[in-house]
């Protein structure tokens, strides 16, 4: 997906945690104190915000926590009765994994929530291209499982936020790396910084 590209970001959203890849001029970016893709601390809402676990407020991966986002499925549950999530949320265990599967089905109150999810990201990948302007960015872990409503409302909404008259020319994909992707990326930079040293000085 990102084969022959030279700046990409590619960004791994959990149940609790959203950290990032950024790859500019072909090199990892790590920076001086190795924080680079600590995008999950990037404040969105420092005033108003969701509690973060560092102890801020407003982070990103806070704002698309699934704490947040279950919270919000409780409150709003009422006004979806005729929801499946909603039934559900009452009598078993939801997960973020669910809500973003039942999004993909077409369930009204996930999509709700999506939505919501949806604007905290965008303005979260605003920020991110205004200071790396990368050509592809990658999106990866639960929400993939919302399928295209999601990744629809990104690539739509990323063309009016932040200098709305630029032509973004950014894509932004789904990965298709799955569960394994952590093992994966882990190696890859292991590869690379082994090659990375002159082996013959």
């Amino acid at each position: 997906m990102a084969a022959g590209l030279s700046n990409f970001v590619v960004i791994d959203a959990l149940q609790e945690g959203l950290g990032a890849g950024i790859v500019l001029g072909g090199e990892v970016v790590q920076g001086a104190q190795s924080i680079s893709g600590e995008i999950g601390h990037m404040t969105l809402d420092p005033y108003d915000g969701f509690p973060c676990i560092c102890g801020h407020r407003g982070c990103f991966e806070a704002m698309a926590s699934a704490r947040r986002i279950l919270g919000l499925a409780r409150d709003a549950a009422g006004r979806f009765p005729d929801s499946p999530l909603s039934r559900a949320l009452a009598s078993s265990s939801v997960r973020l994994d669910d809500i973003c599967a039942a999004a993909a089905q077409g369930d009204p109150l996930s999509l709700y929530l999506i939505d919501d999810v949806a604007r905290w990201f965008l303005v979260g990948l605003a920020n991110i291209i205004m200071v790396n302007d990368p050509e592809l960015i990658v999106i990866q872990g639960a929400y993939v499982k919302a399928g295209p409503y999601f990744l629809d409302k990104l690539r739509e909404g990323i063309l009016h936020i932040g200098l709305p008259d630029v032509d973004k020319r950014v894509r932004i994909e789904y990965s298709s790396l799955g569960e394994e992707r952590g093992v994966l990326g882990a190696s890859a930079l292991m590869i690379l910084d082994f090659f990375s040293h002159n082996l013959f000085a």
